[in-house]
């Protein structure tokens, strides 16, 4: 019985010194929150005419919840994509909620390289009838942490566009956050 209590209190002890480590302090939930801007073009597939181009910008806030090595992110952007035609050009405005799970790594203290994927949706602003649109964002991001003031990083994401439509855009996007 007393073997059992020593390594007990052998084991107890390893893990409070565990608890107190600056390698640990990741494991501490946080929810950072901050702006967002992001530049962007379309990538047309189906029988479009006159070899359109895309061009988008977003802009807006972002919420992140740092896990262990799971980081989920929900964003709120104004969103404006420009198409270009041999005709002319094209306007449209967007509300953009993306969500967006991520696995990340952290090979040295203050640097993480994350990848992931989740969900977008796309309200219309514009007058007139326009489809919400539903996206699945795939995302490669890093970030660089300063403890105690934040975080900021860089994120490249490609949105797939899903639906049953012939003519669909694809979106490679990339994005400069500050998360305080």
């Amino acid at each position: 019985m007393r073997h059992l209590s020593i390594v007990s209190l052998v084991l107890f002890g390893t893990m409070i010194g565990h608890l107190h480590s600056v390698e640990r302090a990741e494991a501490i939930p946080l929810l950072d929150f901050g702006p967002k801007i992001g530049y962007g073009s379309g990538v047309f597939t189906g029988d479009t005419i006159g070899e359109p181009s895309m061009s988008s910008l977003a802009f807006g806030v972002a919420a992140s919840l740092d896990l262990v090595m799971v980081q989920l992110e929900a964003d709120l952007l104004y969103l404006k994509n420009t198409t270009e035609v041999a005709t002319g050009s094209t306007d449209a405005e967007y509300v953009s909620v993306p969500i967006i799970a991520r696995v990340d790594i952290s090979p040295i203290p203050m640097v993480k390289f994350a990848v992931g994927g989740g969900f977008e949706r796309r309200m219309y602003l514009g007058d007139g009838e326009s489809p919400e649109l539903n996206y699945v964002p795939i995302s490669a991001r890093a970030d660089l942490k300063v403890p105690m003031i934040g975080s900021a990083g860089v994120e490249g994401r490609f949105n797939y566009q899903m639906g049953d439509e012939d003519d669909k855009v694809h979106e490679f996007m990339l994005f400069l956050h500050v998360f305080l």
